[in-house]
């Protein structure tokens, strides 16, 4: 999967999943990415953003780090699980969500997250995972530097993040 989406294989990743248009703040997280890749040079991790483009779209994947961050376009539903368990980390900082339920896929692949500080993301996500302001590229790239850098908080974060996913379920939902 991660050769069919051109994800370099032997490198870890953060993870975004999301159509790519203004509301789901992706402009910041590569902001933030870039500038964690430029304090920290010898890391080798890569950004993959997974979605196809929507409004308002053009010229967001004209970025600094082109071999560090893949635009996949479209995935297939099926391929998602296996790159939510791939990535060390998703990182969703959005300016608004109803729900945010790649979040939700994200968690319950004990994929640890990074979700923005508003809507229905603090009250689902508040202890199980690390909130940045959406508005705030230095809050968002420490909050990426806290879990690429710290092994031990990046296993407790993947206990929390699959603890949390049992709460939920299609069953209740309906």
């Amino acid at each position: 999967v991660k050769s069919y989406y051109k994800i370099p294989l032997n490198c870890p990743f953060i993870i975004t999943v999301s159509t790519l248009e203004p509301r789901k703040n992706l402009i910041n997280t590569i902001k933030a990415f870039e500038q964690f890749i430029e304090e920290n040079p010898k890391s080798k991790i890569n950004l993959v953003i997974c979605g196809r483009k929507g409004w308002k779209s053009k010229g967001i994947n004209k970025v600094k780090h082109k071999n560090r961050i893949v635009f996949t376009g479209f995935v297939d539903e099926s391929h998602l699980p296996i790159l939510y368990n791939e990535a060390l980390a998703m990182c969703y900082v959005s300016y608004y969500e109803g729900f945010g339920l790649p979040l939700l896929e994200a968690i319950s692949c004990g994929t640890p997250i990074i979700y923005g500080d508003n809507s229905s993301m603090k009250e689902l996500f508040e202890e199980y995972g690390l909130k940045a302001n959406a508005n705030n590229v230095e809050e968002i790239k420490n909050q990426l530097k806290a879990i690429i850098t710290n092994k031990e908080y990046h296993k407790k974060l993947s206990e929390l993040s699959l603890k949390r996913s049992f709460d939920f379920s299609w069953r209740k939902t309906a």
